[in-house]
């Protein structure tokens, strides 16, 4: 089956599985970067939740030999353990006060997100753009979160200053950082304790503690000047992707070009289409307290 046949006849499948009261929907989810993914949508009577199970990587199952029948049960299936136990009560959506608390913001690239930015509120920072959303869980699967989209402000009639402003005073809190040297992350045969710093240069990752959109960090009042006077250095900032970024204290002479192109080689390698943050490297001053490209 062509890709286009497979989801038609996996909907038709999950379809005959389900509840006569709920639906599924083939429909396309746009993602960041502007990927757009399919997916089934399950909607039933009485329920703001639509959970969303996205299938191109049911296809590779398929491709590899999976049979369309188990594919389908499959989903029904994790279908079934994402239903809440209760359906929430989204209703407080609708007022922006209530919405506030759990405001926070992401990092996405400018230029790759042109068609997602037109329908959201965002502000600019360097080459990237600051978006925001309501934070509903706080699981490190990241799928309870509500996009701000324009039309959302239009109701409740505040524009992207007032949003900044209210995400910036809630991250930091809601989703507190975390700075972890890559010698305590990765095992001691690719980073031997006794190694010196000349062939390995020392590099800290920086993410939030639910390490989802993690990037969004580099936005936190004093934590760049604070963690720079720590390394009593200036350093650069390599996007790994939307979810963390790496840090490297400037201490010694580095090769700038061969920085950059080492982003662009793991971005176009190692990151997926839907995390990918940037190809530029960032330096911090601490003399200028900022972030320069």
């Amino acid at each position: 089956m062509h890709y286009q046949e497979f989801l038609e006849t996996v909907t038709s499948l999950v379809c005959f599985s389900i509840p006569q009261d709920t639906k599924a929907e083939l429909t396309q989810v746009l993602k960041n970067n502007d990927t757009r993914l399919d997916a089934l949508t399950f909607r039933t009577p009485d329920s703001d939740v639509s959970p969303t199970i996205y299938l191109n990587p049911f296809y590779q199952n398929y491709l590899n030999g999976a049979d369309p029948r188990d594919i389908a049960e499959e989903i029904v299936h994790v279908w079934e353990g994402a239903l809440p136990a209760a359906t929430p009560d989204l209703s407080f959506f609708s007022d922006y006060e209530k919405v506030k608390p759990r405001l926070v913001y992401k990092l996405v690239n400018q230029k790759q997100n042109r068609e997602l930015l037109s329908e959201t509120p965002w502000c600019p920072f360097l080459d990237l753009a600051i978006v925001f959303y309501c934070l509903l869980s706080e699981d490190t699967q990241g799928n309870a979160t509500i996009l701000i989209r324009s039309k959302h402000c239009e109701i409740w009639n505040v524009d992207a200053e007032t949003l900044l402003t209210d995400a910036q005073e809630n991250t930091p809190f809601l989703l507190a950082p975390e700075i972890r040297s890559m010698r305590e992350m990765l095992p001691p045969l690719l980073f031997p304790p006794e190694a010196d710093e000349d062939h390995f240069p020392p590099l800290y990752v920086l993410t939030n503690r639910l390490k989802l959109n993690g990037a969004a960090c580099l936005l936190y009042d004093h934590l760049l000047q604070d963690f720079s006077e720590r390394i009593d250095s200036d350093f650069y900032i390599l996007p790994s992707s939307v979810h963390e970024v790496i840090l490297m204290p400037a201490k010694s002479r580095t090769d700038d070009d061969a920085l950059s192109s080492m982003v662009c080689d793991v971005n176009r390698t190692q990151v997926s289409s839907e995390e990918y943050l940037s190809d530029h490297v960032y330096f911090y001053s601490r003399s200028e307290r900022q972030i320069c490209l």
